[in-house]
């Protein structure tokens, strides 16, 4: 099995003494947290090979880093399929930044370059929607035709609706409704993919004006 070559660490504070100073140096970590009030739900949706941003917001703090690509040697038994697994990209992308690859024909000894992970996203239009609205869900960055579920997290019971398949670029856009009764608040959206996507978003719903 391939090896990336590649070392990740992670613990608690670390305390370096500097000429008699004590410096306290902790990992960034990120927290997103939403509630809300009941009421019924209904999602509707289609597939997009593009996503639209514009005007999202982060709900929380972030700390993201991204490797760059790096070249890997092929060696005897590996397949495009079980490289990307193992990388966690996705055949498409392989393929997308080796032009002269031939898929289904690996060389022992051929150099790929092996893309960074796709930065997965949910970004959801309006943030803010009046009680009896609707609002958009795009999702990017899933794994090639992952099945994906969105889920509105309630107070009373979560909403899941169908699975969705991404794209071949790893994009999902469906629709979701409130009903009449879901009352003002702060809602969370999980979407969460049967190969490892999993990303959340919020949004708020407002009272209706008279």
């Amino acid at each position: 099995m391939p090896r990336s070559g590649e070392r990740s660490r992670s613990g608690g504070p670390t305390l370096i003494v500097i000429g008699g100073l004590i410096v306290v140096m902790v990992g960034a970590t990120a927290l997103l947290v939403g509630g809300g009030s009941g009421g019924k739900g209904r999602e509707g949706g289609t597939k997009s090979r593009s996503a639209d941003t514009k005007n999202s917001r982060a709900s929380s703090t972030t700390s993201t880093t991204t490797r760059q690509p790096f070249r890997y040697t092929v060696e005897s038994g590996n397949t495009l399929t079980a490289l990307a697994l193992f990388f966690g990209v996705s055949s498409s992308d392989i393929i997308a930044a080796n032009p002269d690859l031939d898929p289904d024909h690996l060389v022992v000894g051929q150099r790929l370059v092996i893309p960074p992970p796709r930065v997965v996203k949910l970004v959801v239009k309006p943030r803010k929607v009046v009680v009896g609205g609707s609002l958009r869900l795009t999702l990017t960055g899933a794994q090639d035709f992952e099945n994906v579920t969105f889920e509105v997290q309630r107070p009373t019971t979560p909403f899941v609706g169908a699975s969705h398949s991404a794209s071949e670029s790893g994009v999902v856009t469906t629709s979701y409704s409130l009903g009449v009764a879901d009352p003002p608040g702060t809602y969370t959206v999980i979407a969460r993919g049967d190969r490892g996507t999993l990303v959340q978003a919020t949004f708020s719903v407002e009272a209706a004006t008279p």
